[in-house]
């Protein structure tokens, strides 16, 4: 997965969860990815700043940013998005 933030720019990390439900959403339902870095360069994927940013695999929407997670394993925050399925009709995520 990859993403891009105002913030944090252009990165990648591989998937941890794909039924996260971040502790800055009150009530939230377990609908969210969450994504590491650690093994793509030690990469800080979030940061104030980066939401609402594009996580994309290819030419490939799968959602954006809402926050982040961390310290991880490698000192650097997880990234957490909401996938387009769960978009709102007639939204889109723009990947180029």
């Amino acid at each position: 997965m990859c993403k891009y933030g105002k913030v944090t720019g252009y990165n990648c990390g591989n998937i941890v969860t794909k039924t996260k439900a971040p502790n800055y959403v009150p009530g939230t339902q377990a609908t969210y990815v969450e994504v590491n870095g650690c093994n793509q360069g030690s990469a800080n994927l979030s940061a104030s700043g980066d939401s609402g940013g594009p996580w994309f695999s290819g030419n490939s929407a799968w959602g954006w940013m809402s926050g982040g997670a961390g310290p991880n394993s490698c000192g650097q925050n997880n990234g957490i998005f909401m996938a387009v399925d769960y978009m709102a009709s007639g939204m889109s995520v723009l990947t180029s």
